[in-house]
């Protein structure tokens, strides 16, 4: 009787609405940034006061924001009881590539294509050329 009534209360607790995400965080994005904090939280799209902390799926949280191709990271952290913290790594574009095709993209740091070209974001780059692209 005891282990039954411990384990209502876990589930009680567990799918309590104190644990609902009220806050969803996003820190460190700077003011050069590629993506600015709505869109960051459009990609978490999580439905904030509709979600417990202990149902929230972090994997799938961090593959929607990994889809954006400026993003090279993420930190996730549940804050209990109500926050979920995003903290985004942007990858830093080092030069422009012209393809195969004569369109423009990004390289970073690891010789990755990626990004579409906006030279707002950064634009003094070296242009490289004549460097096969693998899909």
């Amino acid at each position: 009787m005891v282990a039954l009534l411990g384990t209502a209360a876990v589930v009680y607790t567990v799918r309590s609405p104190l644990f609902l995400i009220r806050n969803l965080d996003i820190v460190q994005v700077p003011d050069f940034a590629p993506l600015d904090v709505e869109t960051i939280r459009r990609l978490v799209s999580i439905p904030v006061g509709q979600i417990n902390l202990f149902d929230v799926s972090l994997k799938e949280i961090e593959r929607r924001v990994h889809a954006s191709p400026w993003v090279r990271g993420v930190r996730l952290t549940k804050r209990f009881p109500q926050t979920l913290e995003v903290g985004v790594i942007f990858r830093e574009p080092r030069a422009l590539l012209v393809t195969d095709n004569g369109s423009l993209a990004y390289l970073d740091s690891t010789g990755e294509a990626f990004g579409q070209l906006d030279l707002s974001v950064q634009p003094d780059l070296p242009v490289m050329s004549g460097f096969k692209v693998s899909d």
